[in-house]
């Protein structure tokens, strides 16, 4: 009875297992998305025209991940932006809350930081582009070996035509 009991549950499992995969994945773009605005809200309040701009370069990879993971764009490869979620938006995130709380002290200290904290965001740019160079790569090497087995089979359905 025990055996029969397990049996349903254990193929039910991978069943519930793939949805769970996508809402993850949809959670990702999902998170993705909300930062961007997060980090656009930022990016108006920012008086600075230079760091803005630095903020805006940003802003345009992150558009273009998005935009990579939101149209067609396989299960790896939002699995695949996943540090770009949860480690680099919010290392911008709370840099850029970091640079809004020092704006309004005038202190020697608060200015030299502020200055880093727009250096370290002059910075980020490549990092983000180098990112989604690593996502475009991927892409890049799945078409190849798509390519590859296509051309592959082309050519054998042509000879054996011969």
């Amino acid at each position: 009875e025990e055996e029969e009991a397990a049996t349903p549950e254990t193929l039910l499992a991978p069943a519930q297992a793939e949805p769970d995969y996508r809402d993850y994945c949809r959670e990702i773009r999902t998170k993705l998305k909300e930062q961007i605005k997060d980090i656009e809200a930022q990016r108006t309040k920012i008086p600075d025209r230079s760091v803005r701009r630095y903020v805006e370069d940003i802003l345009k990879v992150l558009k273009e991940i998005h935009h990579a993971v939101s149209t067609g764009s396989s299960d790896s490869q939002v699995i695949g932006i996943r540090k770009v979620v949860t480690y680099w938006n919010e290392e911008t995130l709370s840099l850029l809350e970091n640079y809004m709380l020092l704006s309004g002290n005038s202190s020697q200290e608060a200015q030299e930081t502020q200055s880093s904290i727009a250096t370290l965001l002059h910075d980020m740019a490549p990092v983000y582009r180098k990112e989604l160079g690593r996502l475009t790569a991927g892409r890049t090497l799945e078409l190849k070996a798509s390519m590859a087995v296509l051309q592959k089979e082309i050519e054998e359905t042509l000879h054996m035509g011969k």
